[in-house]
């Protein structure tokens, strides 16, 4: 049975004034809020959560934590620049609990879909069944994992399922059919109401981390919708792309992203915004909804 379905909820990662460590009292508190939200899952140090910037050691102790503080399934990314780090992340992750990991290809050099095809195969081996491994294609950031190459190691039997920022509904729709005991997450907030139309039955949003109850409801990236209301789910679409054009990014004199967050960019616009300004919009939003309420706010 396939235990990631509905809406998981990609978290930003809040640090120390001070360095570049994790600050672990906040993200326990994110973790609370997003918990509270109504969302089926939490992915952590994942591309929203700036998964580069941190250490080996402090990434394990961040998912042990959250781990143990979540009260929904806890997603842990994995991605590494190296192979032997992917594997240590995982195995960490495994003995903590998370219910998977999220394993995007290696970053900074250029790989090749055979070298990525390898790289997968290696990290399964190396895991050996002790968590459930999800595929996490990261075009954006890192090398793509083309359409053939998640067919060829879907196939082989050893992973969960894949989530996949690239915003093509219905590659993603395609696959979810020809696998369909495998689970299949729609990463880009932008392409959440085409996916559903395609079948795909969970997302892993970027925004929800700022504002939960857009992408919660019956359907993944619909709100609660009030009864005889129509329309609800184009109506998430437009406040989540909304949303996230209200992030600012000082780096670039466009003002703002073209997409909803690092997850993927919406409606296929391009950006030479940076992703680090986007999740900097995305924590100042979290931070005042957790302080909202923790003072008993809506």
């Amino acid at each position: 049975m396939n235990p990631f379905r509905g809406v998981f909820v990609s978290a930003v990662t809040p640090h120390q004034r001070q360095g570049h460590q994790v600050d672990l009292g906040a993200m326990l508190d994110l973790v609370d809020f997003l918990c509270a939200g109504g969302v089926e899952g939490v992915a952590v140090l994942g591309a929203t959560g700036e998964y580069p910037h941190f250490t080996i050691e402090d990434r394990i102790r961040t998912v042990q934590f959250v781990a143990k503080r979540s009260t929904v399934p806890v997603l842990a990314g994995v991605s590494h620049s190296t192979l032997d780090g992917a594997v240590s992340l995982a195995l960490e992750a495994a003995g903590a609990g998370v219910a998977g990991v999220l394993a995007a290809p290696p970053h900074y050099y250029p790989y090749g879909q055979e070298e990525i095809r390898e790289f997968y195969l290696r990290l399964a081996e190396a895991v050996s069944g002790a968590v459930p491994v999800l595929l996490h294609n990261l075009p954006v950031f890192t090398n793509a994992i083309h359409e053939k190459t998640v067919d060829e190691l879907l196939a082989t039997g050893v992973f969960a399922g894949l989530a996949d920022a690239g915003g093509d509904a219905a590659v993603l729709g395609r696959m979810a059919s020809a696998h369909g005991d495998l689970a299949f997450l729609c990463a880009s907030d932008g392409a959440i109401p085409a996916c559903a139309e395609a079948g795909v039955e969970a997302v892993l949003s970027s925004v929800g981390c700022a504002a939960p109850e857009l992408v919660t409801g019956p359907t993944p990236g619909a709100p609660a919708a009030a009864p005889g209301e129509d329309g609800a789910t184009d109506g998430a679409a437009a406040r989540v792309s909304g949303l996230g054009r209200q992030l600012p990014c000082p780096c670039s004199d466009q003002g703002s992203h073209g997409g909803a967050g690092p997850e993927g960019r919406t409606g296929g616009r391009s950006s030479a915004a940076c992703g680090c300004c986007a999740k900097r919009g995305v924590s100042r939003v979290v931070r005042r909804l957790a302080a909202g309420s923790a003072q008993g706010g809506s």
